[in-house]
């Protein structure tokens, strides 16, 4: 047994960078990260989901136990993370928020969440202002959330200078945790020596450190173990847990007298989306060490409770934990990168930023040099507090609270729309965008997006930023010749997405013809008031008249618009300034001829007699609403012709069946005509609800698909079939006393063995879980399911 106590603090820091449409507030698809809707979601099912419910086996390869990673170490979630998932996977959301809740209770009010800066700017790089507001909105962030004060903060690739220290104090925070070369020279704090300088040595990193800062302003540090961490975090470490764990028993001393801290702290996505089921690796060390080792698992925040520094640190300023070089991957071609183009130059980061740096100090030259806030600065880093809330009474106390400018309309959506262009200021310095190795990359066309967000938005000021801020894209290369420069990436990546409130009224009127919908639906961030809309009887088109307003901003518009389908899948739209009654019934009139065949003239031409303003088409639609309009005319295409398919399907299959008897083997062209008809069925079957039916229709499926030669392609039926079992789960669990949901569950899992398929069962052992946990019922059977789940016979939770 060692003498003092030996403690262990794993810090995860998980974060995205922020993805979303900067008009919409929401994150659209992305391609590249399929089978996911977009990157957020894919990590989350890879790493965040499952270290929520990280799996410990058995010695017979199944599940001994459940446990929620995040109760047991130390961890940060960006701000703008958590915003994704806690509108759109709220159950990671609250499992989050839940582990830290347990933590404070079992750790003394100690929780194991740490704050971070806002949205991951590199610290040294930012000026006083706007490092005290990284640092406000993200305790006010961490506050909302949590319920409680946070005690440290992360930064942004632990990018340190003494400054961002001195503001990370000013607002009351603790500590922060560094790399180990970050620290300049030690001394011990007792007899007032005088520091030794470390000449590039890396500290002891077993204890905190206090560092004095100006103005008798004070923080403590705590330093990773850097040969552990990198080794989790590059050299393969998770791929076993008993590896990992006689790393971390080796990493502790018994030459050392005092109570050792090692820290591990590496990227959270490092356990599962880096290194796969890397999750698990952590959760069994976790179980290994509460139960057979006398290491305490703690936090920075519990540990300082318990302990306090002796040794004091001077900080290498303007260093960080991915940079050789400092800070220079954030401003200069350094050499550092990620990525997977050979040879790739990173010429493109210095006038990149320079080019923003330009563009943010014209916005911050009218923020605060109009009469608009009492203290424009003030009412910034309060921002936060009411943004994205549908509280209108919040939001009237925060005019009255900040505000130089009375409530009516121009005055407030000024008000509003200087702070919005505020906050898209802030997240054009998103680190990523210079983490990568080439400029035209998803991260980078982020930040302009939320730079042309801010231009646009400084229309309201009378201010045209857009050509100077292209002039200084230009001289930013890209590696790719298609591209030639970061002003064309701009162009065509960036600019398509500009949202203009009349083209939010095209959108909502070319989407209700498509959905054969009677009424408007606004887009995210956006309300439509619906004055006067007109539907033709055929759905072939409507006109009407609408205000369209802005929730973030409140700027709105009133006007009428038309819009038409032309030939199958030619959707058109115009929009203008508001028609008087008299008007809007000529432009009726003119539309109903138009689509009744009456009049010749193109749509276009048409419209330019009644209504003046901008002409749009379906590629003018934002792109998730695009994607989700095509997908709902897709099904509807599939099921208007579901009878015919099924006359041709039964037809082909007799067919078949004659070839096979009289003539031979069955040619290719039938046999695809075949194949994509009875994927189609398949795809239709595994998608309808639960019913005593459900399992007796898709085993005749691929019977037939197997008689006919047919593959049917298994991942999407399995995702499909995942979710089935998992619903089956959650039904037993809510009525635990019926035994069809048993025998539904059971049957589920006989069919997928019997058709070979391999669903997740990841919900499914969470929600069976659950219904242990809440004692829903017991017995033979049961024990029988569990073991089908994938449990050992004594998993617990």
């Amino acid at each position: 047994m060692p003498s003092t106590p030996r403690y262990l603090c794993i810090h995860g820091h998980f974060y995205q960078p922020p993805r979303e449409n900067p008009w919409l507030g929401v994150v659209e698809e992305q391609p590249s990260a399929a089978p996911s809707h977009d990157w957020n979601e894919r990590v989350a099912t890879e790493c965040y989901l499952p270290n929520a419910a990280a799996r410990i086996l058995g010695e017979r390869g199944g599940i001994r136990r459940i446990v929620n990673n995040y109760e047991l170490m130390s961890f940060n979630f960006g701000p703008t993370l958590l915003d994704w998932a806690e509108s759109t996977s709220p159950e990671l959301h609250e499992a989050v928020l839940r582990a830290d809740r347990t933590s404070v209770r079992q750790r003394g009010g100690c929780g194991n969440a740490l704050a971070q800066v806002y949205n991951h700017v590199i610290m040294p790089l930012e000026s006083l202002r706007d490092k005290r507001t990284q640092v406000r909105w993200g305790i006010r962030d961490f506050e909302r959330r949590f319920k409680r004060r946070p005690e440290g903060m992360w930064l942004a690739e632990t990018a340190v200078d003494e400054e961002t220290l001195e503001v990370l104090a000013d607002e009351g925070l603790r500590f922060t945790i560094l790399a180990p070369h970050q620290a300049r020279a030690v001394r011990p704090l007792a007899g007032n020596g005088s520091f030794e300088d470390l000449n590039g040595v890396e500290l002891d990193p077993s204890r905190p450190y206090l560092c004095r800062l100006s103005g008798g302003r004070e923080i403590i540090i705590f330093f990773y173990d850097g040969p552990i961490s990198r080794a989790v975090a590059f050299d393969g470490l998770l791929q076993s847990g008993a590896e990992l764990l006689e790393r971390i028993l080796a990493g502790y001393s018994a030459s050392r007298a005092w109570p050792q801290v090692l820290t591990i702290a590496v990227d959270g996505e490092t356990f599962g989306h880096h290194s796969r089921f890397g999750e698990m690796a952590l959760a069994w060390v976790f179980d290994r060490l509460l139960h057979e080792y006398d290491v305490v698992l703690t936090n920075p925040a519990e540990y300082l409770a318990r302990h306090t520094p002796d040794w004091e640190v001077r900080i290498a300023p303007n260093t960080s934990w991915s940079c050789a070089h400092g800070i220079e991957r954030w401003r200069s071609d350094c050499g550092c990168r990620d990525g997977d183009l050979p040879g790739a130059h990173q010429r493109w980061r210095a006038p990149l930023r320079e080019a923003l740096e330009d563009l943010r100090a014209r916005l911050d030259l009218v923020f605060e040099s109009g009469e608009l806030f009492a203290d424009p600065w003030a009412a910034r880093d309060d921002y936060l507090t009411v943004l994205g809330q549908s509280d209108s009474e919040a939001r009237e106390a925060f005019f009255v609270r900040h505000s130089r400018v009375s409530a009516e309309p121009t005055g407030e959506e000024l008000f509003w729309t200087a702070l919005e262009m505020q906050r898209c200021g802030m997240l054009m310095f998103t680190s990523c965008a210079w983490f990568f190795d080439e400029v035209s990359r998803i991260e980078v066309r982020q930040v302009l997006a939320y730079a042309a967000r801010a231009i646009h938005l400084a229309r309201a000021f009378d201010l045209s930023l857009e050509e100077r801020f292209l002039a200084s894209l230009a001289r930013a290369p890209s590696n790719c010749a298609d591209y030639g420069d970061a002003a064309e990436v701009y162009r065509r990546e960036v600019k398509p997405l500009v949202l203009e409130l009349e083209r939010v009224v095209a959108g909502a009127a070319i989407t209700a013809l498509a959905r054969g919908a009677r009424e408007l639906r606004a887009l995210p961030r956006h309300r439509l008031q619906e004055a006067d809309v007109r539907f033709a009887p055929n759905e072939k088109w409507m006109v009407g008249s609408v205000t369209v307003r802005s929730s973030l901003t409140t700027e709105s518009r009133r006007c009428s618009f038309a819009a038409v389908l032309r030939g199958r899948y030619d959707y058109r739209a115009a929009v203008g300034g508001v028609l008087g009654d008299a008007a809007l019934d000529e432009l009726h009139s003119a539309v109903r001829d138009l689509c009744a065949g009456e009049s010749p003239e193109a749509f276009e031409q048409l419209i330019g007699g009644h209504l003046e303003g901008g002409h749009y088409r379906l590629d003018d639609v934002t792109r998730e609403e695009r994607r989700r309009v095509l997908c709902e005319l897709s099904r509807a295409l599939l099921i208007s012709g579901r009878e015919e398919f099924e006359r041709i399907r039964v037809a082909q299959r007799h067919l078949m069946e004659v070839w096979r008897t009289h003539g031979g083997d069955v040619p290719d062209l039938l046999g695809q005509a075949v194949g994509l008809l009875l994927r189609f069925d398949v795809a239709r079957a595994v998608r309808r609800p639960l019913d005593q039916e459900y399992c007796s229709r898709l085993r005749d499926l691929f019977r037939e698909a197997r008689h006919s030669g047919v593959k049917v392609e298994s991942d999407s039926i399995e995702r499909r079939l995942s979710a089935r079992v998992a619903e089956a789960v959650a039904d037993l669990r809510r009525e635990p006393g019926r035994d069809g949901h048993v025998a539904m569950v059971e049957e589920l899992l006989a069919l997928s063995r019997e058709l070979g398929l391999r669903p997740d069962l990841w919900r499914a052992q969470n929600e069976f879980l659950s219904l242990l946990a809440h004692g829903g019922r017991s017995g033979e059977r049961l024990a029988r399911l569990a073991e089908s789940l994938g449990f050992e016979p004594d998993a617990s939770g």
